[in-house]
């Protein structure tokens, strides 16, 4: 297994998300599909960070391509991601309030988790983003992809109940798992979807496994997922990070991405790292930023959303033209440069850079 993993080249990889505190269980949870797609997670110094092979990529474009030029096939897919939707919002919720859980319960719990990405990949910038180039003059086109990335608000608000914060389902499970079996919600962070199971057979995870799973990889195989742990998955880690992650030290004068709005500003850095472990702090963190600070951020959504209106201009480590940050920063007129890669890492809070979303760089002043 580790052999096949190691074999894995940084280079014929593009990378997706990079997200603080998403730990093994929800790793487990989202690989439920996206082991379909090959995908491949590493998992280090508390930071998750996804990769999807380039050829996946180029099928995934063409496939929204197909999906966003077709009425029909739009139609049911918008249709029926809405009825997901609000039955998981509403079966979540009374799985969620339940004082006690039984083990088919919490099975039926996961698997409205895991069934969410089949939808919502569909909305990400790997999917849109070729939609997006070709829509212009193309009324279909124009149409759906402007309706999906209203759609994408949508399940980005479902994904924050289903998944983030004190009161978001997923805590509010594993707090009732918790008490029902004295295993400390942390704990359960670190364990599988299938060991979950096991609980209910008076089946515990050893703590030395738990520990070595403070750093993971997990890799897509289609129907299966490979895993490894520890020390060995700290390698993987390392040699991703530093082959498609690049510098990010500082030491770097600018950095390039794509442009989502046109325009050029100079203002002071604020990073917003939003993330698993601190979804419910966000705001507070947000009341920080001064208006006209250009706002960098692995991502945005309707949860950053006053930073944005804050914002005088947006940077984004990943997204693509259909990303909140670029549907936000054309409503606005803002200066927008997403997918970066490593703008968070590279710029830190007070520093003054100007934003050239002509030339789409970044550079300190």
């Amino acid at each position: 297994m580790m052999e096949q993993i190691s074999r894995l080249k940084p280079e014929d990889y593009v990378r997706l998300f990079r997200v603080q505190g998403l730990r093994f269980l929800i790793t487990d949870i989202w690989m439920d599909f996206y082991k379909t797609k090959k995908t491949l997670v590493v998992f280090d110094e508390d930071h998750f960070t996804s990769y999807l092979p380039k050829e996946v990529v180029e099928e995934t474009l063409q496939e929204g391509v197909e999906l966003f030029s077709s009425v029909d096939d739009f139609e049911k897919y918008t249709r029926n991601f809405k009825v997901y939707i609000a039955s998981a919002h509403k079966r979540g919720r009374e799985l969620a309030l339940k004082d006690n859980l039984l083990c088919d319960e919490c099975e039926e719990f996961f698997k409205i988790l895991s069934d969410f990405f089949i939808y919502y990949i569909k909305t990400e910038f790997f999917y849109t983003d070729r939609s997006f180039e070709l829509s212009k003059g193309n009324k279909i086109l124009e149409k759906n992809v402007r309706e999906q990335g209203e759609l994408k608000n949508k399940g980005r608000e479902a994904l924050n109940i289903l998944f983030f914060g004190e009161e978001g389902y997923l805590n509010r499970i594993l707090k009732t798992l918790s008490r029902q079996f004295s295993v400390l919600v942390g704990e359960l962070s670190d364990y599988s979807r299938r060991e979950m199971y096991e609980l209910f057979e008076g089946k515990k995870v050893l703590n030395e496994e738990l520990v070595n799973r403070k750093s993971f990889v997990f890799l897509g195989m289609g129907d299966k997922v490979l895993i490894e742990t520890g020390a060995e998955a700290v390698e993987i880690a390392q040699r991703f990070e530093h082959r498609v992650e690049g510098d990010g030290s500082g030491k770097r004068v600018h950095l390039k991405g794509t442009i989502a709005n046109a325009g050029k500003v100079r203002g002071r850095v604020k990073v917003i790292k939003a993330g698993y472990d601190n979804y419910d702090s966000l705001q507070a963190i947000i009341a920080e930023m001064n208006s006209g600070d250009i706002l960098f951020s692995e991502t945005t959504s309707p949860d950053l959303m006053v930073a944005c209106m804050k914002a005088g201009a947006i940077v984004t480590d990943q997204g693509g033209m259909l990303s909140h940050a670029a549907i936000v920063s054309r409503e606005r007129g803002i200066p927008c440069i997403v997918g970066t890669l490593h703008g968070t890492k590279m710029f830190n809070d007070g520093e003054e850079v100007e934003v050239d979303a002509e030339e789409g760089v970044v550079k300190r002043v």
